[in-house]
């Protein structure tokens, strides 16, 4: 099976659980078949950390325009 790429994008005053809730399902998805179905990213606009409406620090591996 190929491994399909996805990208998460945070910004800015997002709600986490809009970022954490998809990425935590194609996070369990992947362990379910096998470790490698998707690879799950976040990313922001510019690349940088993100904190969201509740104050939590959202850690962000990639700029969207680097993707």
């Amino acid at each position: 099976m190929r491994t399909r790429p996805v990208v998460m994008l945070a910004w800015e005053g997002c709600q986490v659980l809009d970022v954490t809730g998809p990425a935590e399902v194609f996070s369990v998805a992947a362990a379910l078949t096998g470790g490698d179905a998707y690879d799950v990213r976040i990313a922001s606009l510019d690349g940088d950390d993100v904190v969201s409406t509740s104050g939590v620090r959202i850690g962000v591996e990639t700029a969207i325009g680097d993707i």
